[in-house]
């Protein structure tokens, strides 16, 4: 008797340490992620968008998805460990072979085995222009009059060291920050000043019917919120029968590990309500 006592002890305290460390983690997601949710449900209202879970569920974070302008936009942040990124996407009519990425070696390095193509007009603005096919030297100085320079230029101040990329694929165009957006205004401002500088460049070449797969990826549904809400459901109704089912044979462990299975549950159920404006919107 005395030995289960101490197993039961043993078994209780680390039930409520690892608890404990649970909760809080919930509880610093859901502060870190709540304004980011806010801003883009903002900013979807304001621009007749959608909100959509993001396509890997350990982000937590919101993608924007819609049209403006005319064109497929999307707003892809990412959190992994202490780095962030937000990409900017704008649909364009441009083919052509492989990417362009166009950076500015003050706040972005990129791998060595990309190469550098030589654009004087981008080099005399600080920025660096790299793929690995050859011929896109010649699409670039196409692409790129002295309009659509400065367009860029104009961006990439704006955002100054939080800039980290221009990446032109067929079908897309990426502008890639080192920072998550915060404010409403930004973001339409951001998206607005790509949309102009992707139509710009349109003119400057023939438009070709083409759809990059990444707008599929943003646009269709994600039921992983689906599944980890059933799975909430799941603890909170096992917590609960664990708790009932004290009276009858009481244990401490069990309602212990029932009391943290209904804490996780209802916490985890209120801060995706919240962040999702099931409460508010």
């Amino acid at each position: 008797m005395y030995m289960w006592l101490r197993i039961e002890l043993v078994v209780v305290t680390i039930s409520i340490i690892v608890g404990f460390f649970i909760i809080m983690n919930i509880h610093n997601a859901w502060k870190y992620r709540r304004d980011y949710w806010y801003v883009f449900r903002k900013t979807a209202k304001k621009l007749e968008m959608e909100v959509k879970e993001g396509p890997m569920a350990e982000y937590g974070l919101p993608n924007l998805y819609g049209k403006l302008g005319g064109k497929e936009v999307y707003v892809h942040p990412v959190k992994r460990k202490k780095q962030e990124n937000a990409v900017f996407a704008v649909s364009n009519s441009i083919m052509f072979e492989g990417d362009i990425v166009i950076t500015s070696p003050e706040t972005t390095e990129l791998k060595a085995d990309i190469s550098t193509i030589k654009v004087p007009s981008f080099e005399r603005e600080g920025l660096e222009v790299k793929s690995n096919i050859r011929s896109n030297r010649e699409l670039v100085d196409k692409l790129f009059t002295e309009k659509e320079v400065d367009m860029l230029k104009k961006l990439v101040k704006k955002k100054g060291y939080v800039f980290r990329a221009l990446i032109i694929e067929p079908g897309i165009c990426m502008f890639s920050t080192y920072k998550i957006p915060k404010d409403a205004d930004d973001i339409q401002n951001t998206l607005n000043s790509l949309v102009k500088l992707v139509k710009g460049l349109e003119s400057n070449t023939t438009k070709e019917e083409v759809y990059n797969k990444r707008f599929q990826k943003v646009s269709r549904r994600n039921n992983m919120i689906v599944l980890e809400m059933g799975m909430m459901l799941f603890f909170l109704s096992t917590g609960t029968i664990m708790i009932i089912s004290v009276p009858g044979a009481f244990s401490w462990i069990a309602l212990n590990i029932g009391i943290i299975l209904i804490l996780i549950s209802i916490l985890r159920i209120f801060f995706i309500a919240q962040t999702r404006g099931w409460f508010s919107d």
